[in-house]
Parts: structure tokens; sequence; C-alpha cells
């Protein structure tokens, strides 16, 4: 897309300054993603991130912006802690978004992501960042929150979803190679099936507290200071939801505890590592509540 139309709606929320610069962002799988430099009259330069989200994957999109809003406002409001507000339209539209699909959040300077490391402090920084998210948003109302994916880690669903791939003999016969791959971990899931309900349970229960959760507390979701292996906070709300702990945990050591980036094809570089797991894990569960 040309920069004079990328400022040009950079121009419909309230930024400061004259658009001067943009670039394109690496990563990401999902939402096209901007860096935005402004001058201000004074000369100094103010960064925004801008962002067109995939309406195809987040159809709700207004949902998941309120949800945002709440959230990152709550933070604000609740504590001195770094997290990247949202920037509202010119027209300050309810949900701050422009032409349905475009939003504007703060940057975050100094900061880098990492999809994956070797660097164990980092990790222990990770499982720390992750419950401070959870530390930070225990005394919101999870009520004011939507359900913006429906099901999104909803096992229950997600693994008679998987029965049903696996029993239909179209699909198999398309994919035989990829099973007979794959032969061992069926296995392993269909071995523990008694277990995989037990999260959805309790939370129906009331034995496991619904919290807020970001949902995708992947690494590359995390912010590090630029000089040193020290967490900033996480970003990407587009999953925030009422949900479990449980979840953010799982989610987090998914990608902090193998040795590969969440989409490498070559499986043999994709290594368990307990003295990662144990690094996330016990910062995680030393800082949330």
């Amino acid at each position: 897309m040309e920069d004079n139309l990328l400022f040009d709606i950079a121009n419909r929320f309230q930024i400061k300054g004259t658009p001067k610069k943009i670039k394109k962002l690496k990563g990401g799988h999902i939402n096209e993603t901007y860096k935005l430099e402004c001058m201000q009259s004074n000369q100094e330069i103010v960064q925004y991130i801008l962002q067109k989200v995939n309406t195809q994957v987040f159809p709700n999109i207004e949902a998941v912006m309120l949800n945002m809003k709440k959230v990152t406002a709550y933070i604000k409001e609740n504590s001195d802690s770094v997290t990247a507000g949202v920037i509202e339209t010119c027209d300050n539209s309810k949900t701050s978004l422009y032409d349905g699909c475009w939003r504007m959040t703060e940057y975050i300077p100094d900061t880098v992501s990492f999809e994956t490391t070797n660097d164990i402090n980092i990790l222990k920084e990770a499982g720390r960042a992750v419950g401070h998210f959870q530390k930070l948003l225990n005394g919101f109302n999870i009520n004011e929150l939507s359900e913006t994916i429906i099901k999104f880690h909803d096992t229950r669903y997600r693994f008679n979803n998987f029965i049903c791939a696996i029993k239909n003999k179209e699909n198999m016969a398309k994919r035989l190679e990829r099973y007979k791959l794959a032969e061992k971990e069926i296995e392993f899931v269909l071995d523990h099936k008694n277990i995989i309900n037990s999260i959805m349970t309790k939370l129906e229960q009331g034995i496991i507290p619904f919290r807020v959760t970001h949902n995708d507390t992947k690494l590359s979701n995390i912010l590090f200071e630029k000089n040193r292996p020290k967490a900033v906070c996480l970003i990407d709300f587009d999953t925030v939801m009422p949900g479990s702990l449980l979840f953010d945990y799982g989610e987090g050591i998914r990608t902090s505890c193998t040795t590969a980036k969440e989409d490498e094809e070559d499986l043999c570089k994709v290594i368990w590592e307990e003295l990662r797991f144990e690094a996330f894990t016990n910062r995680l569960f030393g800082t949330s509540n």
C-alpha cells in the first residue's frame, strides 16, 4: 500500500504531529502492521502502530476492540505498568476503528520481541510477564468482556472436532501420509482423553475462577527491553476474553518451552526442554495471584 494512502488513514486518528514515515513490520500471521513516525511542531518524533485487522479472522471486530479498550484502560488506570493504549479516531468512534478495520495503538519504544530464544533469563521473564498480566487484571469485572472467538480454548469442543477429523474417511484418504506421521501423537491424545475436559468442567463448576485471559501468550507477543532480558508488557490483545489462567499458561509454554519457532516445518528442530518449562512456570506462578 502506498505511503500517502497510509498517511491519509493515519490522519483519521488523533495523532500528534504530521505523518512523515511509515514502515511495514515483519512477523505476525494475521494482521497488517505498520510503524508510523509523526513529526511534531517542535521537531520531536512520535511513533505509533497502525494496523489493518483481518476481519475474516476476527469478524466480530467491534467486540474485539471494545475488549481491548477496556483492558488497556484498566491497566493504565490501576497501575503504572506499560501497555499499548488505543488511539481514538478523529470522530471518536466507540470502537476506535476507521473504515471498519483500521486501528492505531501507542508504540512502545526501545523494545524487542523474540519468536524463540535459548536465553533462560528471557524465558523466566516471559513467565513473569504472563503472571504480571494476570495480576494486573485480577480485579477486572469479566462480565464486561465479550467472547469474541467462540470456544477458542474450549478443550472439549476442540477434542470433539479432533475425533470427527480422524474418523472422517474422506479426510483420512486425503491426508493418509499425515495420519501415518502423526500416529503416535494421535494415540497419545486418545490415551489422555479422560483429562481433556478437566479445565472446562472445573470452570463450569466454579472450582476454577474465570479471569481475564490474553489467550495468545506466545513468546513473540511479549515485548522486552532492547538492552537487557527484562519483559516490558504483553501486546496483541485481539483474543482477550474471559477464561482460565491455565489458558495463558498453556499457550505460553507452547512456544517458550520448545527450541523452534511455532511455524517450524522441520519437526526435528522442535524439541521440548524441561529447563525451559521450569524457568517459565516458576516465574509465572511466582508473579500471578
